[in-house]
């Protein structure tokens, strides 16, 4: 049985704050060659060079991440290796260095045996009385067993937890005792840092000799976590482990587990929640950047739903994933459909269930000109041979006068030619233009 001699654990130093996994940041021009154009085999050994560069400092955060949370790790169970360490100057075999013996009488001098670790303890003793040469000579031994009641797992991983999502997990506590000693009683208690964010089913129980009793943990991170934990936090990858207490009324020994969490959030971050394309002739699109940003450590997957069908989004028709701090940018194509102001909204859904929306705003505007059709088609014709196709240009407006050009591209090539090549339209006027395919040659492809 432990003795009075443990003192009870006290609070933590907290850590020394330094930044463990954090590594110096690199000039955005690394690699680059001042003075110049760099020549071929300069540019692909300094990109070489700052791919390496890069790696090595992605292992050096990796390493640098992992020496902190084993550091953080020992700081959490600091409270339980302490509870099995002695006070100063005392052992497992604990007694008065002196006392008295009255005349003709005895006394009752106590050693008390708490040891703290499983195995045998031995301690031998002289005792000297004053005015005499007499000594007794004594021996000890005593065999401690291990404390019955102890957790199966002494570290609850959740790994990656999103803020604001319910996380579950379950726990053994384990009964080691002789048959004979019966079920023995242990309640828990949620400790202050989690305090709004952990649950326990059941929160007490009895636990029988050979038999593992189960308890449900019910995680509900917040950012509010990151300081609550204090100091068993790693702050710049949101890493906790805390030691969580398991009380055993008839155990002296104090059982603890640590909870191990890397808190992330679930957001996505958009560079922009409104579009304004302005006017747009309805026989056209217009296209606007939208930068996505994942600013959480897990993956995520994302998707523009119910598109209108004004709107487009490439590439991958608005789907596509994002890794950990992954930026992607989108375009949003906008078509309007008829002439006149048009406002839309954009849902965009991610595998986190979180749901965004972007307004589109812009103005449909009907073309200078409209065409009849914007495909002539024109028979296969032999060389010296003229095939026509014709289409009608108007001019829907009511007061303005337009002209236009027609531009043939590498008309030697396609040998295609227009007329009128040159024409001015009054208001709703209409004219007939003609295309002549004249080949030469035998053409072998279109143009």
């Amino acid at each position: 049985e432990r003795s009075d001699a443990l003192e009870d654990s006290d609070h933590l130093m907290e850590d020394d704050g330094k930044d463990d996994g954090g590594g110096s940041e690199k000039d955005g021009n690394a690699g680059g060659v001042s003075g110049g154009m760099p020549s071929s085999s300069s540019s692909n050994h300094d990109s070489s060079k700052l791919a390496l560069s890069l790696e090595d400092d992605a292992d050096q955060f990796s390493i640098a991440v992992k020496a902190g949370e084993k550091k953080l790790l020992s700081l959490a169970g600091a409270k339980a290796a302490k509870a099995l360490q002695y006070k100063e100057g005392l052992s497992a075999i604990q007694y008065k260095t002196s006392g008295q013996v009255p005349a003709k009488s005895e006394s009752v001098h106590k050693v008390r045996f708490a040891p703290l670790q499983k195995g045998e303890s031995k301690a031998s003793f002289q005792i000297k009385f004053t005015d005499t040469n007499t000594s007794l000579n004594l021996a000890f031994v005593g065999m401690a067993l291990n404390y019955p009641i102890f957790m199966k797992d002494e570290v609850a991983f959740f790994e990656s937890c999103v803020f604001h999502k319910i996380y579950r997990k379950k726990l053994l506590v384990c009964n080691r005792g002789p048959k004979s000693a019966g079920a023995v009683s242990f309640s828990v208690k949620v400790p202050k840092e989690f305090k709004g964010h952990l649950e326990y089913t059941p929160d007490m129980g009895f636990v029988q000799p050979g038999v593992d009793f189960e308890i449900g943990l019910k995680f509900t991170p917040t950012p509010a976590l990151l300081t609550q934990c204090l100091p068993y936090v790693i702050p710049h990858i949101g890493v906790i482990a805390v030691p969580v207490q398991i009380f055993v009324p008839s155990q002296k020994i104090p059982i603890y587990f640590t909870l191990r969490a890397q808190l992330t959030s679930g957001e996505l971050h958009l560079n922009k929640t409104e579009l304004n394309f302005e006017n747009c002739y309805i026989t056209e699109s217009k296209v606007k950047r939208l930068v996505l940003r994942n600013e959480s450590a897990l993956p995520q997957k994302f998707g523009f739903i119910q598109l209108p069908p004004e709107v487009d989004v490439k590439p991958g028709d608005g789907f596509g994933s994002l890794l950990p701090h992954e930026a992607q940018t989108v375009d949003i194509h906008f078509r309007p459909s008829i002439a006149g102001a048009t406002k839309l909204k954009l849902e965009m859904k991610t595998t986190m269930g979180k749901i965004y929306k972007v307004l589109v705003r812009g103005k449909g505007v009907d073309p200078p000109l409209s065409l009849s059709h914007s495909v002539a088609d024109m028979v296969p014709a032999a060389p010296g041979d003229r095939v026509y196709a014709a289409i009608v240009v108007f001019n829907p407006s009511a007061s303005v006068t337009r002209s236009f050009e027609w531009t043939v591209p590498y008309p030697q090539v396609s040998q295609i030619s227009v007329s009128p090549k040159v024409h001015t339209l009054k208001p709703k006027q209409r004219v007939r233009v003609e295309f002549e395919f004249s080949p030469k040659d035998a053409v072998t492809s279109p143009s």
